[in-house]
């Protein structure tokens, strides 16, 4: 892929510019920047963005990697799972159903004045609320092992297994990532199969 920028770039330039805070810490950009090094280029484009918040700085960073990158199934989870944490830090009155609730004797916002946090990423990259979910679901419930055991097995892009994976409690999923048998297919197999191969 860096070739490929790098060749892009030399043929017709830049058409994106990085993005970098006042103090010069990259937001977005890396493959352009590391595209443009090779190139041999002594100078960049940038957009300095104001902000003097971590996590907004974050998020810049997440939308961009869900924008721009080609990421697996198993890493846009990850990066949808620590964008919708971010998400719920930055803003904790919109609840996952559209927000306080309150009326105008209460004080509280109107549903349709919030704006969830699968509507705003849907908005943003492209994809249907219900893949956002499916894929938090993913991140959030896989054990960190097991998506070890995922990419060694260069599974990540299988998404009807990462599923199924989600939905078996961390203890089985502990077992079945001490087997070695699980490298079979199992795109066709139902989830009582999935565990029984797997976990005897």
């Amino acid at each position: 892929m860096q070739s490929k920028l790098a060749n892009s770039i030399k043929e017709i330039g830049l058409i994106n510019p990085i993005a970098i805070t006042k103090n010069n810490i990259l937001l977005s950009g890396l493959h352009r920047l590391e595209a443009c090094r090779r190139l041999q280029h002594k100078y960049i484009e940038a957009k300095i963005i104001k902000t003097t918040n971590d996590l907004y700085s974050k998020l810049i960073e997440i939308d961009e990697n869900l924008i721009r990158n080609e990421l697996s199934i198993l890493e846009r989870s990850e990066q949808f799972k620590e964008r919708k944490e971010i998400f719920e830090t930055l803003y904790p009155n919109i609840s996952k159903k559209g927000g306080d609730r309150g009326n105008q004797y209460t004080g509280g916002k109107w549903q349709s004045e919030t704006v969830s946090l699968c509507q705003n990423l849907s908005d943003k990259i492209g994809v249907s609320k219900r893949t956002i979910q499916q894929e938090i679901q993913i991140a959030s419930n896989i054990d960190s092992k097991v998506k070890e055991k995922i990419r060694e097995n260069k599974l990540e892009n299988n998404k009807r297994l990462l599923l199924k994976l989600a939905r078996i409690p961390v203890k089985e999923q502990l077992k079945m990532e001490k087997q070695s048998s699980c490298r079979i297919k199992l795109n066709r197999i139902s989830t009582k199969d999935f565990k029984n191969i797997c976990f005897n």
